[in-house]
C-alpha cells in the first residue's frame, strides 16, 4: 500500500529533481508556491511579478518620453491638428516672399544708423567698409559725378553724395539684389539706369509726409515704407495679376495712412502710451499679410471685394479667411515683420491686432499698441464723424475684442473728429 503525500496537493507526487529517484514525474518544475493558511491558498507567482515589473517600467520610460516632447507638439497632438494639411498660401509665404523681404546686414545696419539723431558719415560708411561689393558700386557712382582728380574718403563721399541720397542709393541695390537676384545695371557713364528714388517710392513718399508734419519718427517711417517698396518689386517679380495687386497694394497703403492718423489723435489721450516710436510704422504696415496672400492666390483679391462688398462682420470675415486660405493676413504680416528686421518689434502687435486681449498675459505695453491699432483700424473701416455715443457706426468701433481698453467715448469722437485723410 503506497502512501498518500501529506498537505493540500490532493495525491500529486512530490517533485523529485534528478530521473530515477522515487516520484520523479517529468514534469517541469512550477515557480509558483502554494501556502495554505487556514485552508485558504495564498498563491505567489515569481514569473507574473517579473512581467508585472517589466510593464510598469515601460509605462515610465513611455512618460519619460512623452514629457521630453515640447508642450506645444503635446497640444497639437491630443487636439489632432498634426492630420490638418498645411497651408498652401502660407507654404508660399515661407517659400517665395519671404526670403525678398529678409533685410540685409548692410541695409539693416544703415536703417539703424539713421534711426539716431547723431548719425554721422563715418558712422554709416562703416556699414559699407563691411561689404566691399556694395562699397564698390557706390565708389563706381561717385566717380560717374565726381569732378575731382582724386577719389575722397568713403566718409568725405558720403558728405558728396548726402546722407540721404547714399541711403536710398545702397537700400536701392540691397533689394534689388535681394528680391531678383540681380545686379542693377549701369550705363556707359556708370551712373545707374535706375534711379533710386524711382524704386523706393513709397518709403521716401513715407518720410517726406512725416518731416512735414515735424515726426519724431520719420526714420521709422521710412522703414514701414520700404516694407512696401519691397512689395512692390516682389509683386514685378512673382505676381501673375501685377496690376492688381499693385491696386491691392495701393490700396493697402492708403488704409495705413488713415489708420495712423487716428491711432495718433488717439494716442493723445493715452498720457503713458508706450511705444511711440513704433505707432505710425505699425499702423501703416499692418494688413500687408494681406497683399501677400493676394500676391500668392488671386482668389484671396476676390474674396476681399466680396466680403467688403457684403459687410461681413469682422470675426466671420477672419473666420472664413482661415478656413478658405488655412491662414489669415494677421498671421502672414506678422511673419513679414520678423523676417524684415528693422520691424522686429512689433510683429506680435500686427499678430493680434484683431484679438489684443491675446497679449494681455505676455506684454502690457505690446497691448495697449495692439488695441489702439486695433480701434484705429476699426475706425478707419468704418470712418464717419460722429457727436453720439449711440450712434450705430460707434459699435463697430469698440468691439468685445478691446473692452478692457478704456477709452472715453467723447474723446474718440472728439479725436475722429480731428482726422483729415
Amino acid at each position: 500500500m503506497t502512501d498518500k503525500p501529506s498537505g493540500s496537493g490532493g495525491g500529486r507526487p512530490p517533485f523529485s529533481p534528478h530521473p530515477g529517484l522515487p516520484g520523479y514525474t517529468g514534469k517541469q518544475p512550477s515557480s509558483r508556491v502554494t501556502l495554505s493558511r487556514g485552508g485558504a491558498k495564498v498563491g505567489v507567482s515569481f514569473k507574473a511579478k517579473e512581467q508585472q515589473q517589466e510593464e510598469e517600467k515601460k509605462r515610465q520610460l513611455e512618460k519619460e518620453a512623452q514629457t521630453a516632447i515640447p508642450l506645444e507638439d503635446r497640444v497639437f497632438a491630443a487636439l489632432g491638428t498634426k492630420d490638418i494639411p498645411e497651408s498652401a498660401v502660407f507654404a508660399g509665404f515661407i517659400e517665395k516672399i519671404a526670403p525678398r523681404v529678409a533685410l540685409a546686414d548692410t541695409s539693416w545696419t544703415i536703417l539703424e544708423a539713421f534711426s539716431n539723431i547723431d548719425a554721422t558719415a563715418e558712422k554709416v560708411s562703416q556699414a559699407l567698409r563691411a561689404n566691399a561689393y556694395y562699397e564698390y558700386l557706390f565708389t563706381k557712382t561717385i566717380e560717374s559725378i565726381s569732378k575731382r582728380e582724386e577719389m575722397p574718403s568713403l566718409e568725405g563721399a558720403v558728405v558728396l553724395l548726402g546722407m540721404q541720397n547714399f541711403r536710398n542709393l545702397i537700400l536701392a541695390l540691397q533689394m534689388s539684389r535681394t528680391v531678383h537676384g540681380t545686379h542693377i545695371e549701369f550705363d556707359k557713364e556708370g551712373k545707374i539706369k535706375v534711379s533710386p528714388k524711382e524704386l523706393l517710392k513709397y518709403s521716401i513718399k513715407t518720410e517726406e509726409q512725416l518731416l512735414a508734419s515735424r515726426s519724431e519718427y520719420s526714420d521709422m517711417g521710412f522703414a514701414a515704407g520700404l516694407l512696401f517698396d519691397f512689395l512692390a518689386q516682389i509683386i514685378g517679380a512673382i505676381a501673375e495679376d501685377k496690376k492688381r495687386a499693385m491696386a491691392f497694394l495701393d490700396s493697402s497703403y492708403s488704409h495705413g495712412l488713415r489708420t495712423a492718423q487716428i491711432a495718433g489723435e488717439l494716442a493723445k489721450l493715452i498720457p503713458d502710451f508706450a511705444f511711440q516710436k513704433y505707432l505710425f510704422s505699425v499702423c501703416l504696415i499692418h494688413d500687408l499679410g494681406k497683399v501677400c496672400m493676394g500676391i500668392l492666390d488671386q482668389e484671396y483679391f476676390a474674396f476681399s471685394e466680396m466680403a467688403k462688398k457684403n459687410e461681413w462682420p469682422r470675426a466671420v470675415r477672419l473666420f472664413v479667411e482661415q478656413e478658405r486660405f488655412g491662414t489669415d493676413h494677421a498671421v502672414i504680416g506678422s511673419h513679414l515683420c520678423h523676417q524684415f528686421r528693422i520691424l522686429r518689434p512689433i510683429d506680435k502687435v500686427v499678430r493680434y491686432h484683431h484679438a489684443p486681449f491675446l497679449l494681455k498675459s505676455r506684454n502690457r505695453n505690446l497691448q495697449q499698441l495692439s488695441s489702439l491699432l486695433c480701434l484705429a483700424t476699426n475706425i478707419a473701416s468704418n470712418f464717419k464723424k460722429v457727436d453720439k455715443a449711440d450712434d450705430p457706426v460707434f459699435a463697430l468701433w469698440k468691439g468685445p475684442e478691446i473692452q478692457d481698453f478704456r477709452l472715453d467715448s467723447r474723446a474718440i469722437m472728439a479725436a475722429v473728429s480731428k482726422v483729415t485723410i
